[in-house]
């Protein structure tokens, strides 16, 4: 694993396929959010699915923080995956040290900065981008195909926080539907009814994409609850973005 030192306490985790060292083709590059927590499942599922062809072998980047411990990371995820300045209600647990409303500036970094570094000192497919997030992440994601979109290919948004701020996501326009890109939503079945509408917000986001025209769908996970829906959604995620038919 490649660990790339950013500015400001970020970092980059860079897992690669086996046998990038053995030829000069091109890969797939996933861009994890949420380094700390969702690194290892997406690039173990990725090594499994591809051993039963069910997706390409891929390059998994991991976006995060060279200070991991959890309550560092809990608090400044916070600030980075909101897209608005809102206060954070009492079930996040997230007391606020780091500021709402970083999104904007976390997808900026992102495309302008993280996507051509990586693109430049690996061999990355960049016609075959994939960017996964969960619950805060999975709508800083979502934002970056509302707001930025052209730059990835595939979404994979794990229980994404789409409840944010009165459903803030839901009144931005949508972009034009574009060939080639793909979006899977997942919930839990455990998240229906929640204080925060996670699993009934999600839900109506992916609604609307399909109405729009989109190649999207939305799955509930039966018996998962908010944190334990990375795993799954990822198995079930990555088998539908890479479906050939």
């Amino acid at each position: 694993m490649d660990v790339i030192e950013l500015d400001d306490d970020r970092r980059l985790r860079v897992v690669l396929p086996d046998g990038y060292h053995r030829g000069d083709r091109s890969y797939p590059v996933i861009y994890v959010l949420d380094e700390r927590w969702s690194l290892g499942a997406v690039a173990d599922c990725s090594v499994m699915l591809g051993m039963q062809r069910l997706m390409p072998k891929v390059i998994c980047v991991g976006i995060g923080y060279q200070d991991e411990s959890l309550a560092v990371v809990s608090e400044r995820r916070g600030g980075d995956y909101t897209p608005t300045d809102w206060p954070f209600p009492a079930f996040t647990s997230i007391r606020g040290t780091h500021p709402s409303g970083g999104a904007p500036a976390t997808i900026d970094r992102l495309i302008d900065r993280i996507v051509p570094l990586v693109e430049a000192r690996y061999r990355a497919d960049a016609g075959d981008r994939v960017l996964f997030g969960h619950s805060l992440s999975g709508l800083c994601a979502a934002w970056c195909f509302l707001t930025r979109p052209g730059t990835f290919h595939r979404y994979l948004l794990s229980s994404p926080s789409i409840w944010w701020h009165e459903r803030v996501a839901m009144t931005l326009p949508l972009p034009a539907v574009e060939a080639g890109t793909r979006l899977f939503l997942t919930a839990g079945g455990d998240e229906r009814g929640s204080s925060s509408g996670v699993f009934e917000a999600g839900e109506a986001f992916a609604e609307r994409l399909i109405e729009a025209g989109h190649d999207a769908s939305f799955r509930e996970l039966p018996g998962e609850l908010h944190h334990s829906t990375i795993g799954a959604s990822v198995s079930a995620g990555l088998r539908a973005l890479y479906r050939t038919s």
